[in-house]
């Protein structure tokens, strides 16, 4: 099972440091959740480990490789990246959108091809939305497709940011129950950015707590469950 680990990460914007000497080892075939108030710096970790912002410092590491020397390619077939905000692409159907999750896989048989494709579909529960096209879709089930897309590349690696965006509590219990299931069936490591700690705490092995750029927590998810670490966390008094 491959391993990733950030070590000594800083990145900035301009002149402004938004990671500040990040150290931390994702476990591997484990859901990690990445939390922390808005501007601690979660979602610029998570994009720095999908190689999408240049560190000023630090590496990140999948395999003992630092990713910035993996070909973009290769990387696109060890790692998905389910962003936040996607593009239009409402005149796709569901299966349309899927589909490109193979690009980075190449030249397959059609039989591989059609598989994955659906495969990816049914982890995600959209495959009875196959032939709709995203327009006439609710936002949750956009983002379904979406997660889709990314699970289709078949990545070792898994990286979320925001999922729970636009899903009403029943379905974040059940994407909660999905990230679970892809772990287990597809042995993946999954690390996923949210502000929900009752759905990191649901979802997680592991959870890290950033703030103002730097790593204050790490842990199980029974240890971010008090009072105190929501006060630590996000500065809120009860």
């Amino acid at each position: 099972m491959k391993s990733f680990v950030i070590s000594g990460l800083s990145c900035q914007y301009g002149r402004k440091e938004v990671l500040h000497h990040v150290d931390v080892e994702i476990p591997a075939g484990a859901i990690t959740s990445i939390i922390g108030s808005n501007g601690s710096g979660k979602t610029t970790l998570l994009k720095a480990m999908a190689n999408m912002i240049c560190p000023s410092s630090g590496a990140c590491l999948f395999d003992d490789t630092d990713i910035r020397k993996i070909s973009r390619r290769t990387l696109a077939q060890k790692l998905a990246f389910f962003a936040q905000e996607h593009p239009d692409c409402g005149y796709l159907t569901v299966y349309e959108l899927v589909s490109m999750g193979r690009y980075p896989h190449g030249n397959e048989s059609a039989e591989k091809f059609r598989e994955a494709v659906e495969n990816a579909m049914r982890l995600a529960g959209v495959e009875e939305f196959a032939h709709q096209r995203l327009s006439e879709l609710s936002s949750g089930t956009v983002q379904r497709a979406w997660l889709a897309l990314a699970l289709a590349q078949e990545p070792e690696l898994l990286l979320l940011d925001e999922p729970g965006n636009f899903l009403d509590p029943a379905k974040k219990l059940m994407l909660a129950a999905t990230l679970q299931q892809l772990k287990e069936e597809k042995n993946l490591t999954i690390v996923m950015v949210t502000h929900d700690i009752d759905l990191a705490i649901k979802s997680s092995d592991h959870i890290i707590a950033l703030s103002d750029g730097r790593v204050i927590k790490k842990g199980l998810p029974a240890e971010f469950s008090g009072r105190e670490t929501l006060e630590e966390i996000y500065g809120i008094s009860l």
